[in-house]
């Protein structure tokens, strides 16, 4: 075989290998353009192609194909590998641990092979004080105050908070309660998570030495963007409770839980709405419920007003104790 058939081969094996397996970009104006993803950044997605690299402004891709498994991190720093394909429902990732493609949206991806970062936690938290205080004819007093911080990494998520109420009327005491609590969230998919949780309750005033709950359960984040927030779980918990009088018991119970949030003005004035029940498998009529809801308004590098109602219900309370407690709190916060 001579020297300029070998070479003539070799360019064509070479030609048809770059065909075959090729990462594809499909261009806004039309243009479609093969060749191998190397990285995305900063909104710019670094190309190579058979004669050159180049970099293609996010926002001017229309869909994305992979012939080999990359890594993609979104917004919310979870991460996930596999290939970009091209479905029905537009751009997908496809993993061998999945059934089948999971639509995404493109603007939610934040980069393409991110660079392996050795510490790369993201920590979120908030407290919040309140309360109030007279004195003259009405001689009253109350204080609030609640902690809660959030701590990511990769499709990792620890959620940790507390919550302390007490009231008093001339001098003698009308509510003490806490409320505390800790959660593990791991993302599998973009949009759905599974959590292991664990809550603690103590209430003076419903005859409550403490409530415990463990369990698991699926979570599914149906809105995440700069404006609304909202994720919705089910799941089941073991929850024992145990009282000053009444008698003491523990069960299997379902839970549920939502948390939204929504920007009614953006970086001005915030709604929000977080609630938590448990529902006794050993009978319809036997659940509780603890909701919070109010608004916050930011003010300075942080800080923020927040007005809020409280309402813990308990549809079985204890012999002589009401089913429904509601709080309403005014206080200063500071968000890092």
């Amino acid at each position: 075989m001579s020297k300029n058939l070998l070479l003539k081969l070799g360019f064509v094996i070479t030609l048809l290998s770059q065909h075959v397996i090729a990462d594809t970009i499909f261009l806004t104006n039309g243009d479609i353009i093969s060749g191998k993803i190397s990285s995305m950044q900063k909104n710019e997605l670094l190309f190579r192609t058979p004669y050159a690299e180049i970099k293609v402004p996010w926002n001017d891709i229309k869909d994305i194909k992979s012939d080999e498994t990359i890594t993609v991190e979104f917004a919310d720093h979870s991460q996930f590998s596999g290939l970009l394909v091209q479905t029905e429902n537009g751009p997908s990732i496809k993993n061998p641990n999945l059934s089948s493609p999971v639509p995404i949206k493109l603007s939610k991806i934040k980069s393409i092979n991110p660079p392996v970062v050795s510490n790369n936690a993201e920590v979120d938290g908030s407290i919040h004080l309140g309360g109030s205080k007279a004195s003259g004819n009405t001689q009253t007093q109350s204080f609030h105050a609640d902690a809660n911080i959030i701590a990511k990494a990769g499709n990792n998520k620890f959620t940790a908070g507390a919550a302390y109420n007490q009231d008093a009327n001339k001098g003698v005491e009308s509510s003490n309660n806490l409320h505390a609590f800790m959660k593990y969230d791991h993302y599998f998919m973009p949009k759905w998570y599974t959590s292991l949780f664990t809550n603690f309750t103590k209430d003076r005033f419903q005859d409550l030495n403490s409530r415990t709950s463990f369990g698991a359960g699926l979570g599914h984040e149906i809105w995440n963007s700069d404006i609304s927030y909202l994720t919705a779980e089910i799941g089941i918990a073991y929850t024992t409770e145990n009282f000053n009088e009444a008698e003491d018991r523990e069960f299997m119970a379902g839970r549920w839980a939502i948390d939204y949030h929504h920007w009614f003005i953006k970086d001005r004035l915030q709604f929000f709405h977080n609630h938590e029940g448990i529902l006794s498998l050993e009978g319809l009529d036997d659940f509780l419920v603890r909701s919070h809801t109010g608004f916050k308004l930011p003010v300075y590098q942080g800080f923020n007003l927040l007005t809020q109602i409280d309402l813990d219900y308990d549809n079985k309370p204890a012999e002589g104790k009401k089913s429904t407690d509601t709080r309403y709190i005014v206080g200063v916060g500071y968000v890092w």
